[in-house]
């Protein structure tokens, strides 16, 4: 069941056109009372410990809208704060207005069962859609619940796009019959859990993207300069990028790294702070692409990756071995999955 809560958008427009017409600045009051809604919360939660943007962060852009100048240095905050003053406009304000009233309307069924073809069966997403102001990602998954940005626009709804969403969702369903799995979404409290997260990681956004999404990990006439650009650059360092996961993977059975570092090295693959495609999306896609092409391995193999994560490594050694790609070599893949199936 899908349900959509506007309360964040339709508080954050009401501020805008308020300021306009009155000829002040948004206030430290309705800034709190904006970023205290279901909407912002959510997109808070999200980024506090992911990006470092902090609630304060959030008052001093949303005070400082209708200034000649950002407030912040900082590329990550900056982005944020560039996305909010692109609605600050009486014009713009109307326009997302009536794109927040047809969103409320829409129905996101087709999305879902796009999403669930791709999902064990038995599988359930119940998930509620907060339209948000979101400056670093269009569309994001939090606890089985997703974000959707206002800030591009509303008016063209993809439904691949969502269903990429709600395949994330899907996924955490089917993970929260595994609780020492779950638990990675919030914490990895050792080497160990960064391995696994990292595979996790890479099992959600590669069936996601493979079948929800595939043009979102390719090159074409539609996309940014700067999106293609990005993609290119994916496409020609496919090898190393590979060797990083798994080098990372492989360093952390070890023990020998620092867990921190493991950390940082975890970030760097999942998130891409100039907020163009993180390398998760592409590796991942290929992951489940190599599977996908393979006729020693069927489609109830990948889906129930969903449940088994930890097959990814085993179920990919033979295809990558085939072509010649990197791997994790079996000794590391066997003892990841044991200590996934053990969580």
């Amino acid at each position: 069941m899908i349900t959509i809560e506007d309360d964040g958008a339709s508080m954050f427009l009401d501020l805008v056109e308020a300021s306009i017409r009155e000829g002040r600045r948004i206030t430290v009051e309705e800034a709190e009372r904006l970023l205290s809604t279901k909407s912002m919360s959510f997109t808070l939660s999200a980024y506090e410990k992911l990006l470092g943007l902090t609630r304060d962060d959030m008052v001093s852009v949303l005070v400082n809208l209708g200034s000649e100048r950002p407030v912040n240095t900082d590329p990550v905050k900056l982005r944020f704060e560039e996305g909010f003053r692109s609605c600050y406009s009486l014009e713009a304000a109307t326009r997302l207005r009536r794109e927040v009233g047809a969103a409320l309307s829409t129905d996101f069924g087709v999305a879902e069962r796009k999403a669930l073809r791709y999902l064990p069966a038995g599988t359930v997403i119940e998930s509620t859609v907060y339209l948000t102001v979101d400056a670093f990602n269009l569309g994001m998954v939090r606890g089985g619940d997703v974000g959707r940005s206002i800030i591009r626009g509303l008016d063209d709804i993809s439904m691949d796009h969502m269903a990429h969403e709600f395949h994330h969702a899907g996924l955490i369903y089917c993970l929260s019959r595994r609780p020492g799995i779950a638990r990675l979404a919030a914490s990895a409290d050792s080497p160990e859990d960064v391995a696994a997260q990292l595979v996790c990681h890479l099992v959600s956004e590669g069936l996601a993207n493979h079948y929800c999404t595939p043009n979102m990990v390719r090159a074409d006439e539609h996309k940014s300069p700067e999106t293609n650009e990005k993609i290119r650059g994916y496409e020609l360092s496919l090898y190393s990028m590979l060797d990083e996961a798994w080098s990372l993977v492989r360093d952390c059975l070890d023990g020998e790294e620092p867990l921190e570092e493991c950390r940082e090295r975890l970030m760097g693959i999942l998130i891409d702070r100039e907020s163009v495609l993180p390398k998760v999306h592409f590796i991942g896609e290929k992951l489940i692409s190599v599977l996908d092409e393979d006729p020693e391995i069927g489609f109830k193999d990948i889906v129930d990756l969903c449940i088994w994560p930890e097959n990814l490594v085993v179920l990919y050694a033979g295809p990558a071995a085939r072509r010649g790609l990197p791997r994790l070599p079996d000794v590391y893949a066997s003892k990841l999955q044991r200590i996934m199936a053990d969580m």
